[in-house]
């Protein structure tokens, strides 16, 4: 049954777990104690192996599994959040190091969801390698940050094919706690129980939404499929149907699938006169950001953004944007590295931070 957060013991058992060197000593001194064994080795019958892996796991020369250090943890009356403290990283036998170090334990289900969805709709799982496509910088930033929130990753990312690599183990967990059938676009389908939660849980099916769009990457916009995949499609859109207004679901598509989720809708739509401005301020404040930096940030539009920024002046409308007010300027403009759109990208910053305040307040 899925839940919002996973601890150590709830992950796949034939995982393995480097530990602080102080705890691991403890850890294994206590439980021999508590046991009443004379040896180092008799440990042995205890985590169901043979005399010289024990004494490895002694030396720290190899890593507990999740199932030994679990075992362990009853013995010695530890509890999961101690033992979660002391964990240095998570991995699976053959990680060849690339592992997640320092684990933001509890794991969140947001999370693993999002990198699920992102690897059906723009990635590749396969035995040797996992990765994410990101041909734009504000994508593969975005990226970073959302694999951080499982702990220390190394982040390998190949420039030329715009492939960003993820270790194993994250898929692995994925696999244990979400089921699903594919991660091939043309295969694959949400999982049944996933997908019964998203229609409940708005913030799991924006997840799942967001990945799933095509165009600028957040909910607001047009959600657009290959019609190779009809069943993938229609379970994204009874999910966005659950939660927003949706047009209708195409019967017959020619080439592709679309839907779109209408503006009233949108987040930004409830939000109260000059909010967004304020949010967009704020951003700012803690360092220059692009349009589709701001765009993932507060789950707006480009084009909304370049309208805050600029103002808005014509029979129907006279409003006033941010560079006009004298608070926002652009920095510099960005050039796509090749492989991204065409085009040059203005990067904002806060120009007057006493009339930044001032707005603000």
């Amino acid at each position: 049954m899925l839940k919002n957060e996973y601890h150590f013991n709830d992950l796949p058992r034939d995982m393995y777990v480097e530990l602080d060197k102080d705890f691991r000593e403890r850890l294994l001194r206590t439980a021999t104690a508590s046991i009443g064994l004379n040896t180092k080795t008799g440990l042995g019958k205890i985590l169901n192996t043979y005399d010289e892996q024990v004494l490895k796991i002694w030396r720290e020369e190899t890593r507990l599994t999740i199932n030994q250090l679990d075992y362990l943890r009853k013995i010695c009356i530890f509890s999961v959040e101690e033992v979660e403290k002391s964990i240095k990283s998570l991995g699976i036998r053959s990680d060849n190091k690339r592992r997640i170090y320092n684990p933001k334990l509890p794991l969140l289900l947001k999370d693993l969801v999002y990198a699920y969805s992102h690897l059906v709709f723009d990635g590749c799982v396969s035995k040797r390698y996992s990765y994410f496509l990101a041909f734009e910088k504000e994508l593969l930033d975005y990226h970073k940050i959302r694999l951080g929130n499982f702990g220390k990753i190394e982040i390998k990312f190949f420039e030329k094919d715009k492939q960003l690599y993820l270790p194993h183990v994250i898929i692995h967990i994925i696999k244990e706690f979400l089921n699903p059938n594919s991660f091939k676009s043309l295969e694959a389908t949400i999982p049944e129980e996933l997908k019964e939660l998203a229609i409940k849980d708005i913030e799991i099916a924006n997840e799942i939404i967001k990945a799933a769009i095509t165009d600028d990457g957040w909910v607001e916009d047009m959600v657009s499929f290959s019609v190779s995949n009809k069943q993938l499609s229609r379970d994204v859109w009874e999910i966005s149907k659950a939660h927003y207004e949706v047009g209708k679901f195409p019967e017959k598509p020619r080439e592709r699938i679309e839907f779109t989720i209408k503006r009233q809708n949108r987040k930004w739509y409830r939000r109260s006169i000059g909010e967004t401005k304020k949010l967009i301020i704020k951003s700012l404040l803690e360092k220059p950001k692009s349009t589709k930096e701001l765009c993932f940030e507060l789950d707006v539009r480009s084009t909304s953004i370049l309208n805050l920024m600029n103002g808005i002046h014509c029979k129907s409308q006279n409003t006033y944007g941010l560079k006009e007010l004298n608070i926002v300027d652009i920095l510099e403009y960005r050039t796509n590295t090749p492989g991204e759109r065409t085009g040059k990208f203005p990067i904002y910053f806060i120009k007057n931070k006493t009339e930044a305040e001032k707005f603000m307040n």
